[in-house]
């Protein structure tokens, strides 16, 4: 029985540090063309020497080395055979934590990620029950007057598809008062003044700087402090007073090409607005004499909007009136002006 036990094992560990191939287990670290080329080439990786990286990773060249000269099949002792893979099993957590540097990074979260993270997943998870309401608004009339203003300015300002949406939502809030209210615990506190948080992109995450009072801001008012309040944002230079509070939010991801999307309620608000990009459609019309409806010929912009409301605050039937005048100031600019 003494015989049968591998001879001098504690050696072969060492043995195998500096010629085994990259694996751990039964896993090779090999580059995907390289796994390819193996396989094409009829090589097994398990009996590869890599080159690559600080783990030994099989590359391409790796493989075509070993296809070009193929290792002799050496007559081995049941106990060598027997010690290699206790080697290979010995040399796995090595191997494996060295591979996790070139395979991910974990970055530690920043004060602002923290934040974030905390507030959306209460949001969504656990106090506030969303229902959400889409939208198809015809855009081309806002589209031509936006144009138009852009133009009479001959330079001095620039007034943008956001601009627009953000006094479109405060007039739409004033009348329908409702959605421009906080949920309080006891009590449902009811603002006079629309306070609209834009959601602004920086390189250590989303912010939301508030243009206070914008039922009573013109456009150009609104275009301007929306651009300065953006660059602050992104310059890390806001103060709290020009981010905290609001009563309704806006996000916008039109200008990065995306269709649709729904958005989380941002606490205390009762709803967020998000809104996709302008996109062509046949134009359809209603036959007011024979009630059907026909195609135009011509193509329409539209952008797809849609409001997700807080239930303990805003009912179905709220949130459909809000869109219907948010819908009636987007399709007919002049509506603006009541």
């Amino acid at each position: 029985a003494e015989s049968e036990k591998p001879a001098a094992p504690a050696a072969t560990p060492a043995a195998a540090s500096s010629s085994a191939p990259a694996s751990s287990g039964d896993r090779v670290f090999a580059s995907p063309i390289a796994r390819t080329t193996a396989k094409s080439l009829g090589v097994n990786l398990n009996e590869v020497t890599g080159t690559g990286g600080s783990v030994g990773r099989v590359t391409k060249a790796d493989v075509e080395k070993a296809a070009a000269n193929p290792k002799p099949k050496a007559a081995t002792s049941e106990g060598t055979a027997t010690a290699a893979p206790a080697a290979s099993k010995g040399k796995a957590p090595a191997a494996a934590q060295a591979a996790s540097s070139e395979l991910f990074e974990d970055t530690p979260l920043t004060a602002m990620r923290s934040t974030i993270a905390k507030r959306l997943q209460k949001s969504i998870n656990t106090e506030v029950p969303h229902f959400y309401v889409t939208n198809h608004c015809r855009a081309d009339s806002m589209l031509s007057t936006i144009k138009h203003l852009n133009a009479k300015g001959a330079g001095k300002y620039k007034i943008t598809v956001n601009d627009y949406i953000i006094k479109a939502i405060a007039r739409a809030n004033l009348i329908v008062p409702a959605t421009n209210s906080h949920f309080m615990g006891d009590s449902i506190r009811q603002y006079k003044n629309v306070d609209v948080s834009v959601a602004v992109a920086t390189p250590t995450g989303l912010i939301t700087p508030i243009i206070r009072n914008a039922q009573a801001k013109g456009l150009v008012e609104i275009s301007t402090e929306t651009k300065e309040l953006a660059k602050k944002a992104r310059d890390g230079q806001l103060q709290p007073n020009e981010y905290q509070g609001g009563t309704v939010t806006v996000s916008n991801m039109g200008g990065m090409g995306v269709d649709s999307f729904t958005a989380i309620i941002n606490q205390p608000h009762s709803m967020i607005l998000a809104c996709g990009t302008a996109s062509p459609r046949p134009e359809i019309i209603k036959n007011e004499e024979t009630g059907e409806y026909e195609m135009t010929g011509k193509v329409e912009q539209t952008i797809s909007f849609t409001a997700s409301f807080d239930h303990r605050v805003v009912d179905g039937a709220v949130g459909a009136e809000w869109f219907k005048h948010f819908k009636d100031s987007i399709e007919n600019p002049l509506s603006l002006l009541l």
